[in-house]
């Protein structure tokens, strides 16, 4: 998949995805949230998914070690990508 071509396409995904998560949480009372785990953080998830397509399908891919093709066992190159690219956007 190329994702310069695809990008718009997994935004309006993505924009969809979190309609949907949104409408879901908000039929919800506030006590039964507390089980609900990682889809507490539903925006903050699009955020990062966003901004990883965005920079991705842009000409500031190449300078993210988190996108280029290389293995990794740990955090730290998501974390500089975080700090770099989603802390801006």
């Amino acid at each position: 998949m190329n994702i310069v071509r695809q990008s718009e396409g997994l935004i309006h995904a993505l924009e969809t995805w979190q309609k949907l998560w949104s409408d879901a949480l908000e039929r919800l009372a506030d006590d039964d949230r507390k089980w609900l785990g990682v889809a507490n953080n539903v925006s903050d998830l699009a955020h990062l998914t966003r901004r990883i397509i965005e920079v991705a399908a842009g000409p500031q891919a190449a300078a993210s070690r988190y996108l280029q093709r290389i293995p990794s066992f740990g955090t730290r190159e998501l974390h500089e990508f975080m700090r770099v690219f989603v802390s801006e956007g």
